[in-house]
C-alpha cells in the first residue's frame, strides 16, 4: 500500500504546487479554485512533458517532470509572491469548505482503492489497450509515441488521459502494472471533488452560507462518481424472484427473466452489473437492432478501464469551472478582454483545447457550453442585442477555438478517424420512454424541479423581446426539424409518405418534453441575464439544457463509424449528459429546499375554497419532492454497492499488481515481461497476431515495446480503414512459420524487430515445433519454462543468455 501513499502524496504536492496559480486564476469563485489546483498542475506538468517531448528539447524521465513541475512551482509562487499573504488568509477564512473538499478527495481515493486492490488484474475489456498506451508512452524517449500494437507507427488515438497518468507514473517512478490501478483511484477521487467545488461555489453564489453550502455540495461527488441508474431496482426484483413472465417480456431487457431468481439479495449471475449500461435496444424477432451503451461513471471504475471517456471527467469538470468563473466577470467581452487577462485566456484555451486530446468527443459540447456561457453573459451585457450578442459570442470563441486546435496540433497531425459522417437516426434507432425513465429518473426529477422552481420564482421570461423569444424556440426545436425533414426527403425511398409522418409524429410525441426542457432553460438562461438577477442559477440552467440537448440529438442523429449503428453516439452523449445533470441535480436540491414555491395569490367566485388546500400542496410540495429524491437516490445506490461486491468477489488476491494473476497462473511469462520492461534494451518485438478481447498482444501492452501487429479490430477502428497493417498478419505468421531463415531474417529487418518472443500463444497458434530453425540465425537472450526471447544477431549486445528457473530447452 506505499505505492498507493506515494501517488496520494505526490498529487498533493503537484497542486501546492500551483495553489497560488489557482488562486490567481479562479478569483470569482468563492472558494478561488483551490479544490480544482490538483487538476490544473496535472495539466499543466503534462502538457509541458508532451510539448518539450514532441520538440526533442527534453526527454521523457523522471528528472525532466520533476524540473518541470519545479519550474511550475517557481512561476506560480514568484508571480503571486505579493499576494501569498492573502492566500494565506483566504485558506484559514475558507477552511471548512477546503478541509471537507479534502476530505471528499481522500474518501473516494481510499474506496476506489479498496476496488481496485480487490479486482487488479488487467486482462479484461480494454484494460490491455489502455495498458499497452501507457507503457507506449512510458518507454517513449521523445513523442509522439509509437503504436504498441503497430510498430513503426505513432499512436493514432486521443491519449492524453494516458499521457497524463504516464506522467504521474514518471514521477512517482511506480511500476506501470500498479500506477494503473492507481489512476483508475485517482481519477474518481478528482472528478468527485471537483464536481464538490463546483456545486458549493452555486450554492455560495446563491446566498448560502458556508455549512449550508458544504453540506449540499456533497450530493454533487454523490451523483457524479457513486451512484448507479434505476435498472438496479429491477436486478432486486428479479434477484428476489418478483415479477410475471408477462412484466418482464415487458421490461424487454437482456438477461431479466422470470424463473432465474435465487431469493438472494443481489442477483447471482455472472457480470450482472453490464446490464445497467446496456439498457437500450430494440429487438425483433431476436435480432438487436438498436444495440447501445449507457455506461455511467460508477461502472467504469469498478470496471477499470483507463479509458478517454472517464479519464476526462476530472478536466470536465475543470472546463466548467473555468466557464462559471468568466460568466463572474463584470467586464463586457470584447477583444480588449484577452489582452487584459491573458492567464485566463490562456488557461481556458488550454483546458478546452486538452479535451480532444483526452476525449475527442468532448471538445464540441464543452466548446458550445463555453459558447452558451458567453453568449448568456453577453446578452446580459448588451441588454438583450441579440445580433450584437452573437457577434460578441462569435468573436470570442473564434480566437479560442483556434488556440485550442493550435495548442495540439502535433496531435491531430497523427490522428485518423473511423468517423465517416452524420446520418439522421433510422426508425428502430429510438429509446422508450421507460428506459429513458430508467436511466434518468432521478435526474430527471431533481433537475425538473429546479427548472420549474427557478421559473416559478423568476419574471417574465422574455418580457416582450420577439426576437429573442424567436432565437429560443428555433434553437429547441431545430434538430427535429432537420430531421424531419431529411426523413420527409427520403421517405419516396423509404417505406412511403404515409410512413414518414407516423415516424415523425410518433417521435415528436416523445421528444417534445425534452425540447420544452431545452426552450424553458435558455428562456430561463437570457431572462436571468437580462434581468442581471445573477448568475447562480444560469449556469445550471444552461447545462440543463445543453445536457437535454445531447438527449435529444442522440434520438435524432448518429455519428457513422464502422458499428454501423448509434451505440458509440449514445454512449459519448449519455456520459457527459450524466455528468451535466448530476451537477445540475446537486445544485437543484438546494435550490428546491431554499425557494419554496410562490403563492396564487387570490382565488375568486367558486374556486376561492380550494385555496387553503392549495396552498397546503404547495407547503408540502418541497417536502414531497425531497423525499422522492431520497428515495430513488437509495434506490440508485443499490447498483454500486452489489457491482463493488460482486466485482471484488471476483478476485483471489488482493493486490494493486495488475499483473500479479500472471506471476501466479504463469510466471514463465509475468518474468518474461519483466526482464523486457525493466532491463532488456528497447527494440520492437514480434509476438503472435490475434483477436481483440483476447490474450494476444499481451507482451507488448505490458511493455510498451511495440510488436509488428496487436489487435487488428483495434487498429481499424483507431485507423478507419486496415491500409497500415494489411498483409501484417500474414508477415508475422510467415516469421514464425516459414523455414526459411532468409526470408525470415528479411521480414524482421523490414520491421525492425529485435526480439522474436516464443511462449504459449505462439506455440498454440503456429505450432509446437515450429520454432527450432531460430537456433541457426538468432540468438536466445532469455529463457525459461515457458518462454524463449530470440533477439537478432546484429542488435543482440555481448553477454550470456538470461536464464530464470528450469531451462526450457
Amino acid at each position: 500500500m506505499h505505492h498507493a501513499i506515494i501517488w496520494l502524496l505526490s498529487v498533493e504536492l503537484l497542486g501546492l504546487a500551483v495553489l497560488p496559480l489557482t488562486y490567481a486564476l479562479f478569483r470569482r469563485l468563492p472558494d478561488r479554485g483551490l479544490v480544482l489546483s490538483k487538476v490544473l498542475a496535472l495539466l499543466l506538468v503534462s502538457y509541458l512533458l508532451w510539448v518539450l517531448g514532441t520538440s526533442h528539447i527534453l526527454p521523457n524521465t523522471q528528472y525532466s517532470v520533476i524540473a518541470i513541475a519545479a519550474v511550475l512551482a517557481g512561476v506560480s509562487y514568484g508571480l503571486m509572491r505579493r499576494r501569498l499573504p492573502d492566500l494565506v488568509s483566504f485558506v484559514k477564512a475558507e477552511r471548512l469548505p477546503l478541509l471537507a473538499a479534502e476530505a471528499v478527495f481522500l474518501a473516494l481515493f481510499a474506496l476506489w482503492v479498496a476496488i481496485v486492490y480487490h479486482t487488479p488484474a488487467i486482462n479484461h475489456t480494454e484494460k490491455p489497450m489502455d495498458f499497452a498506451f501507457l507503457n507506449a508512452i512510458l518507454k517513449s524517449t521523445y513523442f509522439p509515441p509509437e503504436d504498441p500494437w503497430l510498430s513503426g507507427h505513432s499512436i493514432s488515438y486521443y491519449y492524453f488521459g494516458h499521457f497524463i497518468m504516464a506522467t504521474l507514473t514518471k514521477l512517482t517512478a511506480i511500476p506501470s502494472n500498479i500506477s494503473y490501478n492507481l489512476s483508475i483511484a485517482i481519477l474518481p477521487a478528482l472528478a468527485g471533488m471537483g464536481a464538490f467545488s463546483l456545486v458549493y461555489n452555486l450554492v455560495r453564489r446563491s446566498g448560502a452560507d458556508t455549512l449550508r453550502a458544504v453540506l449540499f455540495a456533497l450530493a454533487a461527488p454523490v451523483f457524479v462518481v457513486l451512484i448507479g441508474n434505476l435498472e438496479g431496482v429491477l436486478e432486486l426484483v428479479q434477484a428476489r424472484g418478483w415479477g410475471s413472465e408477462g412484466f418482464w417480456g415487458w421490461v424487454s431487457i437482456k438477461g431479466l427473466a422470470s424463473g432465474s431468481a435465487e431469493g438472494g439479495l443481489f442477483p447471482g449471475d455472472h457480470l450482472w452489473w453490464w446490464r445497467a449500461t446496456r439498457i437500450i435496444d430494440t429487438v425483433r424477432d431476436g435480432i438487436s437492432l438498436d444495440y447501445t451503451i449507457t455506461e455511467f461513471p460508477f461502472f467504469s471504475f469498478v470496471l477499470g478501464d483507463l479509458h478517454p471517456h472517464a479519464s476526462s471527467l476530472p478536466f470536465l469538470v475543470l472546463n466548467l469551472a473555468l466557464a462559471l468563473n468568466l460568466l463572474g466577470s463584470r467586464s463586457r467581452i470584447e477583444p480588449s478582454w484577452f489582452l487584459q487577462r491573458p492567464w485566463e485566456t490562456a488557461a481556458i484555451t488550454l483546458s478546452l483545447g486538452a479535451l480532444a486530446f483526452i476525449n475527442i468527443w468532448d471538445l464540441p459540447v464543452f466548446a458550445a457550453i463555453l459558447a452558451v456561457t458567453v453568449l448568456a453573459k453577453s446578452y446580459g451585457d448588451r441588454s438583450g442585442n441579440v445580433a450584437r450578442t452573437l457577434l460578441s459570442t462569435a468573436s470570442f470563441m473564434a480566437p479560442v477555438l483556434l488556440g485550442a486546435v493550435l495548442l495540439y496540433l502535433p496531435f491531430y497531425l497523427t490522428l485518423d478517424s473511423q468517423a465517416a459522417g452524420i446520418l439522421p437516426t433510422r426508425d428502430a434507432m429510438a429509446t422508450r420512454p421507460f428506459f429513458f425513465f430508467l436511466i434518468w429518473g432521478l435526474f430527471l426529477l431533481a433537475g425538473g424541479y429546479f427548472l420549474l422552481a427557478q421559473l416559478a420564482t423568476s419574471g417574465s421570461l422574455l418580457g416582450r423581446n420577439a426576437g429573442t423569444l424567436g432565437f429560443t424556440l428555433a434553437v429547441a426545436v431545430f434538430p427535429f426539424v432537420l430531421w424531419a425533414c431529411i426523413k420527409m426527403v427520403v421517405s419516396p425511398f423509404e417505406g412511403g409518405v404515409a410512413d414518414a409522418l407516423g415516424t415523425v409524429g410518433s417521435r415528436l410525441g416523445k421528444l417534445l418534453p425534452g425540447m420544452a426542457i431545452v426552450a424553458l432553460a435558455l428562456a430561463g438562461v437570457l431572462s436571468r441575464m437580462r434581468e442581471g438577477g445573477g448568475t447562480a442559477a444560469v449556469f445550471p440552467l444552461l447545462m440543463l439544457g445543453i445536457a437535454f440537448y445531447l438527449l435529444l440529438g442522440a434520438e435524432l442523429f448518429y455519428l457513422v463509424d464502422l458499428f454501423g449503428t448509434r451505440m458509440n453516439t449514445v454512449f459519448k452523449t449519455y456520459y457527459q449528459a450524466w455528468l451535466l445533470l448530476a451537477i445540475v441535480s446537486a445544485y437543484g436540491l438546494y435550490y428546491g429546499y431554499a425557494n419554496p414555491l410562490p403563492s396564487l395569490g387570490r382565488m375568486h367566485g367558486r374556486f376561492s375554497r380550494l385555496l387553503p388546500l392549495v396552498e397546503r400542496a404547495r407547503k408540502m410540495t418541497p417536502c414531497v419532492w425531497l423525499g422522492l429524491v431520497g428515495a430513488l437516490t437509495i434506490a440508485s445506490l443499490y447498483y454500486p454497492v452489489g457491482a463493488a461486491l460482486d466485482r471484488a468477489g471476483q478476485s483471489r488476491e488482493a493486490t494493486l499488481d495488475g499483473l500479479a494473476f500472471l506471476r501466479e497462473h504463469h510466471p514463465g511469462e509475468y518474468e518474461a515481461i519483466m526482464w523486457l520492461r525493466d532491463e532488456a534494451p528497447r527494440g520492437r518485438i514480434v509476438e503472435a497476431v490475434g483477436g481483440s478481447y483476447t490474450d494476444h498482444g499481451r507482451i507488448s501492452s505490458s511493455t510498451g515495446l511495440p510488436t509488428i501487429l496487436g489487435w487488428p479490430g483495434h487498429e481499424h477502428q483507431w485507423r478507419g480503414s486496415t491500409r497500415e497493417f494489411d498483409g501484417r498478419e500474414g508477415d508475422v505468421e510467415q516469421i514464425y512459420t516459414a523455414g526459411d531463415s532468409t526470408m525470415v531474417h528479411r521480414l524482421l529487418e523490414t520491421y525492425d524487430v529485435r526480439y522474436v518472443y516464443v511462449g504459449a500463444r505462439e506455440r498454440a497458434r503456429y505450432g509446437p515445433d515450429r520454432f527450432g530453425a531460430f537456433h541457426s540465425f538468432l540468438k536466445p537472450v532469455f529463457r525459461n519454462s515457458e518462454v524463449v526471447i530470440y533477439q537478432r544477431a546484429q542488435t543482440q549486445p555481448p553477454g550470456l543468455v538470461k536464464t530464470y528457473r528450469a531451462d526450457a530447452g
